[in-house]
This record gives C-alpha cells, structure tokens and sequence, in this order.
C-alpha cells in the first residue's frame, strides 16, 4: 500500500551539528513509518536513508526555493515546518516567513508549525528589543495561518493560549525527545567504562551533558560536586559534549574527566555509566530539552531546576528531584542530598525511565502528533 506524502521543512539538517539538525532527521524517519516524507533543506544537507531530501535552499530570506520544490508535489500535502526564529533570519527575524506561510494557507494548503522556540526575551537594550518584537509579530502571524501548532514547551503552551485565545485550540505541548538512540549496555558495563577511564569501582560519577553556555550553569554543577566529596568513596565528573579546562584541586583533578563531543554511541555508553545527571538549567527544566530526555531515556537520577519555562507537568513530577532555579544554594543541597541517598537514585532511574517510556518517547510523541494533525484533518 502506498504511504500518503508530506513534506518537512526545516534549515537545519546533518552534518550540520546540534539539536535541530538531530531532531529533525529523527523525526522525518519517524514519521516515515506512516508517509513518504520529503524534507526541504539548505544545499549542505546530506542524504538520508529514512527519507527523501531536497537539499535546495540557498537563502531562507526568500522562498522561491522552496515555492518551486512545492510544486513540484500535490497542493494537497501537508507541510510541517519546524521553527526556531533564530533558523530563518539574523538575529532570529524573518519577516518573509510567515508571509510565504500565509501565501500558501490563502491557497489551501495544511500547515503544521512545530515552534521548538518563540521569542527572545524582552529587554531595554533597543536592538534586543526590536528581535524580540519581531519573534513576538512572526509568531502571531504563523500560529493564525498554521492549522495546528506543537509547541515544545508546556509552560508556553499555558502563556500562549491565555494570550492568543483564537489560537489557544491549535496548541499542545509536543516534547522534543533525546537525540541520542540508547545502546544495549553489556553486562558489567558501568565497571568497564570506569577502567576505560582510569576510574576505581567503587567510583560514582556526576554528569554533565551539552554545551558549556550560561543556560546551562556548569559553574553551579561543578560547585556542588565538590561539596558532594566524601569519604565513602569517590565522586567523579564527566562532562560530555564538551571539554572545559577547569581550576581544580589535584584530588578533584584526578577524577575530571572531559569528554568532549562524541558519536551519539559514545555518548550513550557515557550515560550509562553515570550515577547522577546534573542539568541546572536557567530557565527551569522543560519539555524542550533534550539532555534532560536523554537523561530520562537511560535510567538516569537527574538534578534539575524549576523555574519560569517549567509547565505544571514537571512542577509536581516525582521522577526527577528539583530545585529553585533562582538560587544556587537550594541547587547545591539538592544534590549533594541526592549523590548520597542511593536508593533515591535507584528509584529516579526507574521512575524517570517509565515516564520517558510513556510520555517521552519518540514513537508516543510522533504518535500524539499524527493523532492531532488527523483531528484537525490535516491528513
């Protein structure tokens, strides 16, 4: 039986590095289990196996590339476009994109815009101000020509919808889930990844996944571990997915390790490995975040932050341990109290573990999003 079409369009696609590029792919071949999905992309996009790609746009500040891809398919396929402001234009504004995106509501097609970001925040600095008045106009314009719109993050579901009522019925939280596939761990492995790196044992290990940027507070992860040292047995940190060189004592120099970017392979054996995920974010733990899922995906404990972008879901959500966003010390104590109670770690690892299995899941999201876009007969 032939597989309906449908079309994703998005700037970012591998080799190109990072979250979109990851989230993108995993999501054409998802969602090629049900369509013939062709993704429209810039000219670096290479080719993939899942899925068909038209690696044809030179420059997303106009769409006549992608206008002419289009019609080269039905004007009834759907297109789902995958949206950060900040893949579309400099600085994040693109004023002929939701133009295009009502060009082709006005001649009928169905739209689906996956907002993974929606605006930068306010600010007094006039140049900073104008970005961030600029999201806030694409945005509106986009949700009213889109017939549904995902939104990453529950918390921005919950302003949203009280904000743009005659849209609020197009909206629902879409989590982005881990870009990294979890490989099978063979027996003995967490020992064996420990002699692999120079490590006791009896070794525990703190992990830190991403970038180093200020959203991530690596300053708040290393501060904690170094209060979280006992003398029951060592406490190491790994970072993985990037490599800072960091002023240390010698003891806690001897059990840093830096990892640096590695293959996703890499970085799931590094997951599996560890005992404790720290991911103080600045903004409060959310849906959108993909360590926080891959955290989840591999059995991880997983200190975190609640704070403004965090929704009601993960607010009251038992299977991760929290603390206020705003403050370092309740952070620091959170976890020092976490690294020492084992058996809150054994029952993280499968509380997280089972709310990522039932509602995190990369074939439960693409699922809940094929169910929308079928309740609203886009498909």
């Amino acid at each position: 039986m032939t597989k309906p079409p449908l079309i994703v369009v998005c700037p970012l696609l591998p080799p190109q590095r990072g979250g979109l590029p990851d989230h993108t792919a995993r999501l054409a071949a998802e969602l090629s289990r049900e369509f013939t999905v062709t993704v429209i992309t810039s000219r670096s996009a290479a080719s993939q196996p899942a899925f068909q790609v038209s690696a044809v746009v030179d420059d997303w500040s106009k769409f006549d590339e992608v206008e002419t891809e289009l019609r080269r398919h039905s004007s009834s396929t759907p297109i789902v476009w995958q949206y950060v402001p900040h893949m579309y234009g400099r600085g994040g504004v693109n004023r002929a994109l939701p133009r295009f995106v009502e060009k082709l509501r006005r001649q009928g097609r169905k739209q689906v815009v996956i907002a993974h970001e929606i605006a930068a925040g306010l600010s007094w600095k006039p140049h900073w101000l104008w970005f961030a008045l600029n999201h806030r106009w694409q945005w509106r314009k986009l949700a009213h020509a889109a017939d549904l719109v995902p939104i990453s993050t529950e918390r921005w579901v919950e302003i949203w919808a009280d904000r743009m009522p005659a849209c609020a019925d197009k909206f629902f939280c879409l989590p982005s889930p881990s870009s990294i596939p979890r490989q099978p761990s063979p027996t003995h492995h967490r020992l064996a990844w420990r002699d692999a790196h120079r490590l006791t044992p009896d070794t525990r290990i703190l992990a830190y996944f991403g970038t180093v940027s200020a959203a991530k507070q690596l300053p708040w992860v290393t501060a904690a571990w170094e209060q979280a040292q006992d003398a029951k047995s060592p406490l190491a940190l790994a970072i993985i997915g990037a490599a800072p060189d960091l002023s240390l004592s010698p003891k806690l120099q001897s059990l840093y390790r830096p990892l640096g970017y590695l293959s996703a392979q890499e970085v799931s054996a590094a997951l599996s490995a560890a005992d404790v995920l720290c991911l103080p974010f600045v903004d409060g733990v959310s849906e959108r975040r993909t360590t926080f899922m891959a955290g989840l995906d591999h059995g991880l404990a997983i200190s975190t932050t609640v704070g403004h972008n965090t929704g009601a879901t993960l607010r009251k959500a038992g299977f991760i341990s929290t603390a206020n966003a705003d403050y370092q010390a309740d952070f620091t104590r959170n976890t020092v109290r976490l690294v020492q109670d084992e058996s809150r770690i054994a029952q993280l690892s499968v509380d997280g573990k089972r709310a990522h299995d039932r509602d995190y899941g990369w074939q439960v999201v693409v699922q809940r999003l094929v169910e929308s876009m079928r309740r609203r007969r886009i498909i």
